[in-house]
Formats: structure tokens, C-alpha cells, sequence
């Protein structure tokens, strides 16, 4: 349990750890305001800031050893994926908070995965 506990305080803190007016036309402060609204921030804020943390910060990889990002905007690439793909078979594949419907992009993902193999 301590350890879930942990978890989620350092998720909280990454969370915390941004300054949400940069990314809202100084309109808001906090995150959970910054999510009511829908931005197209999914190259400055989600993929580059946040989610990186997340990845090093609470599931240990480390970029540009365990973990690698994508070269170019190119499409049909995922945001970040396992330098070792045989012990870590996934991928992290970053949305902007304007994505309201994430299953469309399933069947993007779903060749993604099938390219892998």
C-alpha cells in the first residue's frame, strides 16, 4: 500500500510541477483547471514535459538509455518507446487534452504494435 501511496505522490508532484499559465495563456493555474479545457499541447507540454517526467520519474526508464523518443513529427510513430523491446513490449503514444475520442486512434496503435512484432 505505501507503495501505491508513493506512486501517486510523485504523479501528484509531476502534475504540480508545472507552471499551467505558460500553457493557458495565463489563464489558469492549476491542473486540474488546465484539463477543463482543450489545448492542442500535445508537443509542448504532454509528450516533451509531463509524460517524460512520468516515465523517468515514476517508471524508472531513462531517456536516451532505456527509452527512446521519437526523431521527427513524422506520422504513424509513437511518442516514446523501449530501447529493449523484448523485456518492455509497449509503447507510449502521447494525446493532447484536446482529444476527446482516443479510440480513434486505435487502429494507428493497433499498426504500430503489429509492426513491432
Amino acid at each position: 500500500m505505501k507503495k501505491e501511496l508513493d506512486i501517486i505522490k510523485k504523479t501528484v508532484q509531476i502534475l504540480d510541477s508545472v507552471s499551467y499559465k505558460n500553457y493557458s495563456d495565463g489563464k489558469v493555474e492549476t491542473y486540474i483547471k488546465y484539463i477543463e479545457g482543450y489545448r492542442i499541447d500535445e508537443d509542448k507540454l504532454i509528450s516533451p514535459i509531463l509524460l517524460r517526467k512520468f516515465l523517468e520519474e515514476i517508471l524508472g526508464f531513462k531517456l536516451g538509455e532505456t527509452m527512446a523518443t521519437q526523431e521527427s513529427q513524422a506520422v504513424g510513430k509513437p511518442d516514446y518507446i523501449p530501447v529493449d523491446t523484448r523485456i518492455h513490449s509497449f509503447v507510449f503514444d502521447a494525446k493532447g487534452t484536446d482529444t476527446q475520442y482516443l479510440s480513434q486512434h486505435y487502429p494507428r496503435l493497433k499498426n504500430i504494435l503489429n509492426l513491432k512484432n
